[in-house]
């Protein structure tokens, strides 16, 4: 258990998912100051804290249900952040559905479609961010001792599958740090 909690390995889930709740509470509060200015959430800062803290469960179904902390640690990808904007997005709606039925507003009409749109791209932004901030520090700072740095020769389909592959190594064996070529309109090329 304290492996999985305390991994150097990997970024723990629990700190992700810390990361991402604080994400969304701070983009929805960002959205109502956003849309309503910054008097109307001075003035009623605890109660939009409290709402943004509160609607983090219907967040959690669509995160739940996409699977986005499937694979972020170290190899985030396209399908990652895409997974990640489909849970934002059944999030933003179920918050705006359940608000919408309890009666929850944050003016004096129906909860503002503005602030449940800057929210979700707010949201889906910082997300993305964490998760490319993430991948990138692991690439680049995190290496195991056994870890070899190697150069790949060719840049046709067989070296770039052999990159990936080695890529998705657990534990990673090597480090890719760049390709060889031998044809003259190669070299320079980032792959």
């Amino acid at each position: 258990i304290s492996s999985w909690y305390f991994s150097r390995n990997a970024l723990p889930y629990w700190c992700i998912l810390a990361v991402d709740s604080l994400s969304i509470i701070i983009a929805g509060l960002l959205a109502i100051y956003l849309s309503m200015g910054g008097e109307a959430l001075a003035v009623n800062f605890w109660h939009f804290l409290l709402l943004w803290t509160c609607s983090l469960p219907m967040f959690y179904v669509g995160m739940r249900i996409f699977h986005t902390y499937a694979g972020i640690f170290r190899y985030s990808s396209f399908a990652d952040l895409l997974r990640v904007t489909c849970a934002v997005f059944l999030g933003i709606i179920l918050t705006a559905v359940v608000f919408y039925v309890l009666g929850i507003r944050f003016s004096a009409g129906f909860p503002k479609f503005r602030v449940f749109l800057i929210t979700f791209l707010l949201a889906m932004i910082f997300m993305w961010g964490i998760r490319i901030v993430v991948k990138y520090l692991y690439d680049t700072a995190v290496k195991d001792q056994a870890t070899q740095n190697v150069y790949i020769f060719g840049v046709r389909d067989g070296g770039i599958a052999l990159a990936k592959s080695m890529r998705n190594d657990n534990p990673r064996r090597y480090m890719v740090k760049g390709f060889i070529s031998d044809q003259p309109n190669d070299v320079g090329r980032f792959i």
